[in-house]
This record gives C-alpha cells, structure tokens and sequence, in this order.
C-alpha cells in the first residue's frame, strides 16, 4: 500500500496561494505602486487631512502605509462598490481602478 497524496489532493494545496486561483495575483498590486496614485488623484481632494472639502467625514492620510492600514477595508469596499466618490463628484473612479482596487482586496492588500 502507497501513503501517495492524491494528484487532485496536491494540486489543490500546491494551488494555493492566498488568491482566487485565477492567477490575477500572480503580480498583486501594492498599495505603494498601485493604489497610492489613485487615492492622491481622486481621494484626497475631500479626505485629506485638514481638507474637510465638501463635508466629507473622513480625514485619511494616504501618505504612509501605517496610517493606511486600519482602513484598507472601508477605503477598498467604498471605492469597489461605487458609494466613493459620490455621484457627481470630481474628479470620479473609473471602472479599471475599482477593480486595480478590488483585485488588491483579493491579493491581500499588500503593502
């Protein structure tokens, strides 16, 4: 008698890599490299600190991984689901940056 794993059994953990297994973390974005421009081109405008524009309740700092961290979740939820910015708001997100963000969910939010 063989204790050989089952193919299918080790393909199926070898497959893991803490994505989807669709392969589009093969290159996950970063916060650095891909998420960071956006939140300095459309996110700040209202939510930088000490920016209150247009009453936005949020002051985020996007400057720096640590002060990004705690709310990676919030931010990538707002932005993937559309509620940010707002309809009518300057400067918007387009359909290829909500899902950069939703891919960088997907991937971990990596640093």
């Amino acid at each position: 008698m063989r204790n050989a794993v089952p193919w299918w059994l080790a393909l199926m953990v070898l497959g893991c890599g803490g994505d989807d297994g669709d392969g589009r973390c093969d290159a996950p974005p970063t916060f650095a490299e891909d998420i960071a421009p956006i939140a300095d081109a459309k996110c700040i405008t209202c939510h930088a600190p000490g920016a209150a524009r247009r009453g936005a309740p949020l002051n985020l700092n996007f400057d720096t991984w640590p002060a990004v961290e705690p709310v990676v979740e919030t931010f990538a939820d707002a932005i993937t689901s559309g509620r940010q910015p707002p309809v009518g708001f300057e400067p918007t997100v387009t359909v290829e940056e909500r899902a950069l963000v939703s891919r960088w969910r997907t991937c971990g939010f990596r640093e």
